[in-house]
């Protein structure tokens, strides 16, 4: 991916600047012009997405920290990106996630901040440790636990 993407892209901003200069420039029926802006939407939000991954991929990194008192990851590109704290005390039922990975569903797909390591917190399940495999994520967690006693999800 890391060698692809950049060619894709290459191939990608061509078809982008083309058809804006021609839906810009052009005389064609509102029909056509119709369906070249609807068609520019989701190759623009394609192109950004394809983008945002060659970026994770090159330059990504998860931080991942726990405290006395709390618990924070921290996805960044280059040092960029969105940090989450949570309180230890409101944690539950630390586990290894093995909800179906979907890319249609960001709380399982890892690019988007999901993982291999999944906790309830409140009434949302969040993840991190992405990139890792089953193993590694069952020692992360046994440590995780030796600093710190997560509790058990509630009984239904």
């Amino acid at each position: 991916m890391i060698l692809f993407l950049p060619f894709w892209l290459i191939v990608w901003a061509i078809a982008e600047f083309g058809v804006t200069y021609h839906l810009f420039s052009a005389k064609s029926p509102m029909t056509t012009n119709l369906f070249l802006a609807v068609w520019l939407g989701g190759w623009t939000a394609g192109g950004g997405l394809a983008a945002y991954a060659w970026l994770w991929s090159v330059f990504g990194k998860e931080v991942i920290v726990l405290g006395q008192t709390n618990f924070k990851t921290k996805r960044a590109i280059a040092g960029f990106g969105p940090a989450r704290e949570y309180d230890l005390a409101d944690m539950k039922n630390l586990r290894i996630d093995r909800r179906p990975v979907s890319p249609y569903n960001f709380a399982t797909a890892e690019l988007f901040g999901g993982g291999k390591i999944a906790f309830d917190y409140g009434a949302k399940t969040f993840g991190f440790a992405a990139g890792v495999d089953e193993a590694e994520a069952r020692e992360l967690i046994r440590r995780f636990k030796s600093r710190h006693r997560f509790a058990e999800a509630d009984a239904e």
